[in-house]
């Protein structure tokens, strides 16, 4: 075993702007704050603040470089790891954020991530920083921090064949982004600027196609399109059920999905969740009934987080925060239903008409009373017909990254452990 402090150039911590008189702004030089380090090994720069570049210059001890590890020190994200990128440079970051510089002569840096990123190493970090009687790991207790130190060339190898495994990850990541931005895009173009296709196979309104006031939304939409409630389209809305007197959480292998596991790129995530076994979920199911073809929706701000099921559930059922909402088939599909809950459109009406003076939920009656135009059979197909292909396609990458995750969860352990190892 050795210590961090015996192989970094530097141990220390973050700087936040206003100690020194500064303030963050809209956009500049990337700032990282301690939610930016997630369950992945590259931090989530949709989290980052900003701060000016000279605001950067003054806070020199923070300045970040490419292949830093970054430790969550305080507060709720405590024991996280996260790896600095060159993408995200140049940054900064502030004091609940601990800084590790490696001498990459003496470890390897994936490594040392992956030996930090163990569960069983987060929780004996956790346990360690409550012995000081504060949630908190000051610098010197970060720098104590031993790991097994093997064989350079081993440390490389076995942070090499994690990092493929994360890389296959993030490039599936990449990806989902995109197909999630185009299929917003197709919807948006379709179905807010109505430059669906004509009959000629020409965008819409700007080919001169009629377009007629309507009431019920206060603008005005395309000739022949109808305007109903979403309970005119849908069977039924659904929930799932919390345990009170009905179950117990922890027990069993079965996924208990909450609003915090949707997320508002369309994804399922299915970590950090509780777990109940298949009597629970049987008492959960028949009050959800989650089928393929549903929408899951969060109940609970901020709006625009939902997953379409595109495959019957096995291993998981639903809290009662989540709604279920089945489509009527005959009149609607799960996909133009699923894109229009997604859209800015919807959540801007959503909020306006949901519960309290600042918004912090949704009611299914409100839910129920929203309106929503309805174009033609013919353009609702044509736009399954486009939309279908990019959501089984973000829906295959999904399942693929998360076989992945599980695959990296299962070697980690092996690896460090020695109980799977390479020849020097």
């Amino acid at each position: 075993m050795i210590k961090l402090r015996d192989v970094s150039e530097i141990i220390t911590k973050g700087t936040t702007p206003t100690t020194i008189g500064e303030k963050f702004v809209e956009a500049g030089v990337n700032y990282v704050k301690s939610e930016s380090i997630t369950r992945t090994k590259y931090l989530d720069n949709t989290l980052f603040e900003h701060i000016t570049e000279e605001t950067h210059r003054k806070l020199k001890r923070s300045q970040l470089e490419e292949d830093d590890l970054l430790f969550s020190i305080a507060g709720a994200y405590l024991g996280k790891i996260g790896k600095v990128r060159k993408e995200d440079l140049p940054l900064n970051t502030n004091q609940a954020v601990g800084i590790v510089r490696l001498k990459k002569n003496l470890v390897d840096v994936d490594y040392v991530y992956y030996y930090f990123s163990q569960e069983k190493v987060k929780h004996y970090i956790n346990i360690l920083s409550s012995q000081s009687g504060q949630p908190n790991l000051n610098l010197e207790l970060l720098g104590n921090l031993e790991f097994v130190n093997r064989d350079l060339s081993e440390q490389k190898k076995i942070g090499m064949l994690l990092s493929i495994l994360d890389e296959k990850i993030e490039n599936n990541n990449k990806i989902n982004e995109e197909l999630e931005s185009m299929a917003k895009t197709i919807y948006d173009y379709w179905f807010l600027q109505f430059e669906f296709p004509n009959e000629e196979g020409k965008p819409y309104q700007s080919s001169g196609g009629k377009m007629v006031w309507n009431e019920e939304l206060k603008r005005e939409i395309p000739e022949g399109w109808r305007v109903w409630k979403v309970k005119d389209c849908i069977r039924h809305i659904n929930t799932g059920l919390n345990p009170r007197n009905n179950f117990v959480l922890g027990n069993g292998t079965i996924k208990y999905i909450t609003v915090k596991n949707l997320t508002p790129d369309g994804k399922l995530n299915f970590f950090d969740c509780d777990t109940i076994d298949e009597k629970a979920r049987e008492i959960v199911h028949r009050r959800s009934d989650i089928s393929k073809g549903d929408i899951l929706f969060a109940s609970i701000a901020p709006l625009g987080r939902c997953f379409l099921i595109q495959e019957e559930p096995v291993n998981w059922d639903i809290n009662e925060s989540v709604f279920s909402i089945r489509p009527d088939y005959r009149n609607m599909t799960s996909e133009y239903l699923y894109m229009f809950f997604m859209s800015p459109y919807f959540i801007k009406k959503a909020e306006h008409n949901s519960i309290g003076s600042v918004f912090n939920g949704i009611r299914i009656s409100t839910l129920e009373n929203m309106l929503i135009a309805i174009p033609p059979k013919r353009i609702m197909n044509q736009f399954n017909d486009q939309i279908k292909n990019i959501l089984y396609a973000k829906n295959h990458n999904e399942q693929e990254s998360t076989e992945l995750t599980s695959m990296r969860d299962f070697l980690l352990p092996l690896l460090m452990n020695g109980q799977v190892g390479f020849k020097v």
